[in-house]
């Protein structure tokens, strides 16, 4: 070698990373792979005429040069290296690799511009060369480009390269079903305006059929394909784009979208006029298929257009029986008390052993009529109807079907029983905010010391919830007006908090202490003041309308009144400085207790942060103006 090329190579080599091996070992990224990504065709030529470069060598992916330059787009290097002797398909190095193309990482590539594509198709690359398996199925360099990404640039010029578009062994895998499901819409119009050959897949199934299985990707293809059959009615694919038209196993498109649980495909169905009570396999509609797969939203939409509720299939089952055999879940709850909003019938299916759930639903949903019918044909109306562990009434008292709870005390439900997390009828009526349910509990001998989920008793949750007659009706039965909270705080704090003054004034008419203090010696008094400084920062407030946020603030105000007006010991304030200072439009104030001369309570982190935040302020004055 000359000594000028010799010196000339020296200068390529010592631009490269130093890491880049020199040697060309089969698997290492090498001085030739650089170049060739960096399209830099100077360094290629000198690497090309200075030594004997393996020009196919792949690196730690197995790809060549050729295959990174083309993946860059990089046109000057794939024609500098082919005519260089470097091949298109790189040859399996072992039995456990498979074969590279230029063509296949191309296409792979989000970023892969067509006149890559096009300089490839003519320099020799097969359209229609299959690519590593994916999923166990071969593709061919169109499905694997309708795999990668959505292109349709680079599908037309496949097309137009030679690429075939007609079904092969596995119809699921041809062009256009690979673009349904890979949702690949934009792709997908142009196929269907390209191919010329019918398409239809396993069991006789068709597009609109096979597009309703993904509910993942909502209604696009199905809209797409109906609005494509309507625009070309002359197509040799509109035939098999019929709305109600059903497969080998009798089975619809509407029905595949309900199985699914692909509601923004039934719903496109629906209101293109799809028939929602088509008989098709073993009897069942598109309705059994809805409440089998436990989809409340479809079940509605599907009966919102009139299907049978009373449907039977070939087994004899109504979808509500055929709701009755699946395990039960809360979808499969709210798909049971759907189907008897709409006068659903349970039928001789029924066994004994699925007595307990269907006698919950029953309770769950108000229909009585069932209920004394369940009870009457040997249902245990304290068994408990599902893993959760919940008697049935529980159910009806959770959503609040008085009249079922009513029956269900009649009948001997026992009133104590709990689930297996504890819960009372009385303590999910609480939970859910039904009162008439929680009233007659109350007056039939419930637990009222039942807590909520957030820890309430039954008193706390109606003065929370400023439900007057509740709680008259509680401290009629005995419950103690000063029990305290694990927080030390009273029924007092709870109606005060949240500006229910009718609620403070029973409260304090039977006994309440005005002045009693929390575990942080605050009296009430003391937590109004805060809360009615804080209002716009109170919990109850998020997400509430300007005229609500200045309504409680009101009701604040008045209830502070009207502790001031039954004796609340305002000397309690001068325990307290007080700090408040506006920020982004809302006011923030923090409270410290000061004794001789220590902050011994303070809502803010440090004695240094009580001197530098805000101003002092004295809630005297809002007091007195209330």
């Amino acid at each position: 070698m000359a000594g000028e090329s010799r010196e000339t190579l020296e200068v390529a080599l010592a631009q490269m990373p130093r890491w880049v091996r020199t040697d060309y070992v089969e698997g290492t990224t090498t001085p030739l792979h650089i170049a060739a990504l960096r399209n830099d065709t100077g360094t290629l030529r000198i690497l090309l005429e200075s030594e004997n470069v393996p020009i196919d060598i792949g690196d730690e992916l197995g790809l060549t040069a050729l295959c990174l330059a083309a993946s860059e787009g990089h046109e000057a290097a794939v024609r500098l290296l082919f005519q260089s002797g470097a091949a298109l398909v790189k040859p399996a190095p072992t039995e456990d690799l498979k074969e590279i193309q230029a063509l296949h990482c191309c296409v792979l590539m989000p970023f892969s511009k067509p006149s890559m594509i096009e300089l490839l198709l003519k320099l020799g690359a097969d359209p229609n060369s299959r690519m590593a398996a994916k999923y166990k199925r071969s593709l061919t360099v169109l499905t694997g480009c309708l795999a990668a990404s959505d292109r349709p640039d680079i599908v037309q010029t496949l097309i137009n390269g030679g690429a075939s578009l007609d079904p092969f062994q596995e119809p699921e895998w041809n062009a256009l079903a690979t673009a349904i499901t890979y949702n690949r819409v934009k792709s997908l119009r142009l196929l269907l305006s390209a191919s010329t050959t019918p398409w239809r897949g396993p069991y006789g199934i068709n597009l609109v059929q096979f597009a309703a299985h993904y509910a993942q990707y909502g209604d696009s293809v199905v809209k797409l394909l109906l609005e494509f059959a309507a625009e070309h009615p002359d197509s040799p694919h509109s035939a098999g784009l019929e709305l109600d038209a059903v497969d080998d196993s009798n089975m619809s498109a509407l029905s595949y979208a309900a199985k699914a649980g692909n509601l923004a495909a039934v719903e496109l169905l629906l209101a293109r006029g799809a028939n929602v009570d088509t008989v098709l396999r073993k009897g069942s509609t598109a309705l059994f298929w809805a409440v089998r797969g436990g989809n409340p939203q479809i079940v509605k939409a599907l009966l919102k257009k009139g299907a049978n509720v009373h449907a039977t299939d070939e087994e004899g089952s109504r979808p509500l029986t055929s709701a009755l055999k699946k395990k039960r879940t809360k979808e499969m709850d709210k798909v049971a008390l759907i189907l008897l909003e709409h006068n659903a019938s349970f039928n001789g299916a029924i066994t004994v052993k699925r007595l307990p759930k269907a006698l919950s639903w029953a309770a769950m949903s108000g229909r009585l009529d069932y209920l004394r019918l369940l009870l009457d044909r040997g249902a245990n109306v304290n068994r408990y109807s599902s893993n959760a562990g919940c008697a049935v009434l529980l159910s009806a008292s959770e959503h609040g079907q008085l009249g079922a709870v009513r029956l269900l005390l009649e009948r001997g439900a026992d009133i104590l029983a709990v689930d297996k997390n504890g819960r009372s009828a009385m303590s999910v009526a609480m939970d859910s905010g039904h009162r008439d349910v929680v009233n007659l509990l109350a007056t039939r001998g419930a637990d009222l010391n039942s807590r909520t989920e957030n820890g309430d008793t039954a008193l706390f949750w109606a003065a929370s919830n400023g439900f007057l007659d509740t709680g008259k009706l509680l401290v009629e039965r005995g419950q103690d007006v000063n029990a305290v909270d694990e927080e030390g705080e009273t029924a007092l704090f709870a109606a005060a908090l949240k500006g229910h003054g009718g609620f403070v004034n029973f409260l304090l008419d039977r006994g309440a202490d005005v002045n009693h203090r929390n575990n942080n010696a605050s009296a009430v008094i003391i937590r109004m003041v805060d809360c009615n400084a804080q209002d716009t920062r109170l919990p109850t407030n998020l997400g509430r309308e300007v005229g609500e946020v200045a309504a409680l603030s009101q009701a604040l105000l008045d209830t502070l009144g009207i502790l001031v007006s039954r004796g609340a010991n305002m000397d309690v304030l001068n325990e307290f400085r007080y700090f408040k200072i506006e920020r982004e439009g809302k006011t923030e104030v923090s409270r410290a207790r000061i004794a001789d001369g220590k902050c011994v309570f303070s809502t803010m982190s440090s004695d240094e942060e009580i001197e530098a935040m805000g101003v002092e302020w004295d809630p005297l004055n809002e007091v007195d103006a209330a």
